[in-house]
């Protein structure tokens, strides 16, 4: 497998993804495909009640990108986007849904909506890196523009 060159930025390396999927394999997967294909490091938690109890501890973190599993106990993974994105520290954060159920008209209608990429289970690795790659992609993209519309600092 190659590694992603945006992956393996030179500050990657200090840089998270969070991913939150209840289910314990996918998510061990998820951690040892991301820690080894690319140089960003993982947080994994079980469910969205527990993210939300994490919040300012994720402000800290600063993850980069959100991995979502969309049917998490208690909570879809759009509940917890927007949960999530109501937070300042988070409202630029990119997201990816990945879900072993077969979507629906309204689900992709509201996925596209927010901008997140929606990936079904079971995936491909080299699918799942594309995703992460183009994610970053647009979350650089978006800094950029907000970073040009700025002022200069004096």
């Amino acid at each position: 497998m190659k590694v992603i060159a945006l992956l393996t930025a030179p500050d990657a390396h200090q840089r998270t993804i969070l991913v939150v999927e209840d289910y314990e394999d996918t998510r061990d997967f998820l951690d040892v495909l991301i820690n080894t294909e690319t140089s960003y490091r993982v947080l994994s938690i079980a469910d969205g009640d527990e993210t939300l109890e994490r919040v300012e501890e994720l402000a800290a973190i600063q993850p980069v990108l959100f991995i979502f599993d969309f049917q998490l106990p208690a909570m879809t993974a759009l509940h917890l986007y927007d949960r999530l994105h109501g937070f300042k520290a988070f409202e630029h954060i990119p997201a990816i849904i990945i879900t072993a159920i077969t979507p629906t008209p309204e689900m992709e209608s509201a996925i596209r909506a927010r901008g997140l990429e929606l990936l079904p289970k079971p995936f491909d690795v080299e699918d799942l890196l594309r995703c992460i790659e183009q994610a970053l992609q647009r979350r650089l993209q978006s800094t950029r523009a907000a970073n040009e519309g700025s002022p200069e600092p004096i």
